[in-house]
């Protein structure tokens, strides 16, 4: 009861009484977060962008607030390090990407690049910075897979036209 009423007051507060039940309706998990991760969340967010982007990001996907602020924090660094000024364009277009940890974030980014080299990992991540917030491990099978059953010039072609085949498990690919 304490996390719910907690999270729930802390929502309304931040976004106002309508837009929290239309949040609540979206993404009804979003009051499992404890207030105390929202509240985090929801100030590294300010501080990375501004008070009106955060409320902004929390409109867009209230999951957000279910990071922690350290979770937050690590992905934009690396977000920032492999992305550079595109970072805060990926972030807008899909605020997932700051709640997955920096390690998966940058291991998905060098996966990327070792299977299609910096200038189409760029062009992808751009098209899809979704692409990120995948395992690394589950990147490397699906390639190989792709890569043995056609070669590795039509694997590439096939991240690049559809990044969403990196996300499936290695198993998937083969059963396709």
């Amino acid at each position: 009861e304490p996390t719910m009423n907690g999270a729930w007051d802390y929502l309304v507060d931040l976004v106002g009484y309508e837009a929290a039940v239309e949040l609540c309706e979206r993404c009804p998990n979003v009051l499992s977060a404890p207030e105390a991760t929202m509240r985090g969340s929801h100030d590294a967010l300010q501080k990375i962008f501004s008070d009106d982007m955060a409320v902004t990001l929390v409109k867009k996907n209230p999951a957000v607030l279910k990071a922690p602020k350290e979770t937050v924090n690590s992905a934009w660094k690396v977000l920032q390090e492999v992305l550079g000024e595109d970072a805060h364009t990926a972030v807008v277009n899909n605020p997932d990407l700051i709640r997955s940890p920096g390690y998966t974030v940058k291991g998905a980014h060098d996966v990327l690049v070792s299977m299609v080299g910096e200038d189409m990992a760029k062009e992808i991540i751009r098209q899809s910075p979704g692409v990120l917030m995948s395992p690394k491990d589950t990147m490397k099978g699906s390639y190989r897979v792709l890569e043995n059953l056609f070669s590795a010039e039509i694997a590439q072609k096939m991240i690049h036209k559809n990044p969403t085949v990196l996300k499936a498990p290695p198993k998937t690919a083969m059963d396709a």
